[in-house]
């Protein structure tokens, strides 16, 4: 299935609500560019290294070429897998840091990324562990390769080849400026307020909405006035 509604696609980036000062300053940075501004020692990061790893050595051979970790990732559906792992317990945010509750969604509209860096972005239509996944830099080609029934499914884990579809990922080259983030979802009123109050001490003026979706409720049908669901 493609875009269910083309024009006002939802992406989502998911970091520890500690991290939302830095991103509102210096906008959403790739791996790479993080670890050349700022060194390789990052607190609070949520990902797998392994994965981290993987990232590295996956070559994308679209868009501005290099390897996955110089973009910046993003997934077409909420209720990530990778957010499942923080549930769990699975990573080190999950086990020693806040987990799920910590966790905020980041809503940036896939149309607006892919007019305003036209040589920048991309996108891997599975896992990127995955021999079989491609990138592809066309809209048309998204559309084809993006299943968004699997992308708004509350079950996706089999089989394998659909737990692994989910896990496409629209990525954008070294940076996503603060001002392209439309919506901030967090799962609690306590976390929210915390989001608030980062960005009234910011000194940007984009000021984007923040909702609260508590765990559990990630049927699409609940539609954000924007568009947007979650």
């Amino acid at each position: 299935m493609p875009r269910p509604n083309p024009g006002r696609t939802p992406v989502f980036h998911i970091i520890p609500i500690e991290k939302l000062g830095s991103v509102i300053a210096h906008g959403l940075l790739s791996d790479a560019e993080a670890e050349r501004r700022f060194g390789s020692s990052r607190p609070h990061d949520a990902a797998h290294p392994d994965l981290k790893q993987a990232r590295r050595r996956r070559r994308v051979n679209v868009s501005a070429g290099g390897v996955m970790s110089d973009y910046v990732p993003f997934y077409f559906g909420p209720r990530s897998p990778m957010l499942y792992a923080i549930w769990r317990g699975q990573t080190d945010y999950g086990r020693s840091g806040r987990g799920q509750p910590g966790m905020i969604h980041l809503v940036c509209r896939l149309e607006r990324l892919a007019r305003d860096f036209p040589e920048g972005w991309c996108f891997l239509d599975g896992h990127l562990t995955r021999l079989w996944t491609q990138f592809g830099d066309t809209i048309g080609e998204l559309d084809q390769r993006v299943d968004f029934n699997v992308m708004r499914a509350r079950m996706w884990d089999k089989p394998d080849e659909v737990r692994a579809a989910r896990q496409a990922e629209f990525l954008v080259h070294r940076v996503v400026p603060w001002e392209y983030v439309e919506l901030v979802v967090t799962v609690n009123d306590d976390v929210a307020a915390e989001v608030r109050a980062t960005m009234d001490a910011s000194a940007m003026r984009h000021t984007p909405d923040v909702s609260v979706r508590p765990p559990g409720r990630y049927e699409p049908p609940a539609a954000f006035p924007n568009g947007y669901y979650y």
